[in-house]
């Protein structure tokens, strides 16, 4: 089962005759939008796709930071980057690249799996 933003996604199997609708043939947007959510389901459950991730060229840092309500040294330290370095994001010194401009977008799109994550229960 494939939870969306609270709502549940039911079992999904594709039928034989996809391009039907049960009275007529689906239109070509309705043929878009089921190849859409095919994409979808088959990046969610991990199977090769031409889903496309996209992680925005600039990265508010000091906002994401503010949401937190954390000091740059605490918000450094939790995450794992050089206060230096967030100085200079927050700044406008230099951007966040590669694995961190990623790491700090799911920051901000999905704070709690990421401290769910990070924060150890003693197991």
């Amino acid at each position: 089962m494939l939870i969306f933003d609270g709502y549940t996604a039911l079992p999904y199997s594709r039928s034989k005759n996809a391009n039907s609708c049960g009275k007529e043939q689906m239109s070509e947007i309705g043929q878009g939008i089921l190849k859409g959510l095919e994409e979808a389901l088959d990046f969610a459950n991990g199977q090769k796709s031409a889903a496309v991730v996209h992680i925005p060229e600039e990265i508010d840092v000091k906002r994401i930071r503010r949401k937190f309500k954390m000091s740059q040294n605490r918000f450094a330290e939790y995450f794992g980057f050089k206060v230096s370095t967030l100085r200079d994001w927050e700044q406008g010194r230099r951007v966040p690249t590669g694995p961190a401009r990623h790491f700090l977008f799911v920051i901000d799109k999905e704070p709690e799996a990421v401290r769910r994550a990070l924060v150890t229960s003693g197991e």
